[in-house]
C-alpha cells in the first residue's frame, strides 16, 4: 500500500504480533509510534513519505528481524539520526533518498 487508506490507529498494531511486513508510507506520520515496538516479527517496514523527525527511533530496537527499513522521502526532514543499536542488526538494510544505503555494520557482522 503506498498510500494509506484508511484511518491508522496505532493502538491496534499490538494485536498484529506475527506481522512480517508493513507498510506506513503517507500516513503523516512525525514520529515512530510506540506500538511498532512490539512487532517483533517485522521483516520489512516502510515509513517512506511521512515528516519523521528524530523522535521514537529507539522503538525500532526490539525488531532484531528487520531486514529492511524504508525511509525515503521524509517530508521537510533532509536529516534523519538512527540509534546506534540499529547498527547492530546486521541484515538491516536502509532505504533513503538516493536508493539503497546500507549503513556501515559492525565488524562481527
Amino acid at each position: 500500500m503506498s498510500r494509506c487508506r484508511a484511518t491508522l490507529d496505532c493502538n491496534q498494531l499490538g494485536r498484529l504480533a506475527s506481522l512480517t511486513h508493513l507498510a506506513l508510507s503517507g500516513c503523516h506520520l512525525t514520529t515512530v509510534p510506540p506500538q511498532l515496538s512490539t512487532l517483533t516479527n517485522l521483516v520489512h517496514l516502510n515509513l517512506a513519505t511521512n515528516r519523521l523527525e528524530g523522535h521514537g527511533w529507539g522503538y525500532l530496537l526490539p525488531l532484531t528481524r528487520l531486514a529492511s527499513l524504508d525511509l525515503r522521502h521524509q517530508l521537510g526532514n533532509r536529516r534523519l539520526l538512527l540509534p546506534g543499536g540499529l547498527l547492530a542488526l546486521c541484515s538491516l538494510r536502509v532505504r533513503m533518498y538516493c536508493g539503497t544505503c546500507v549503513l556501515s555494520k559492525p565488524e562481527y557482522c
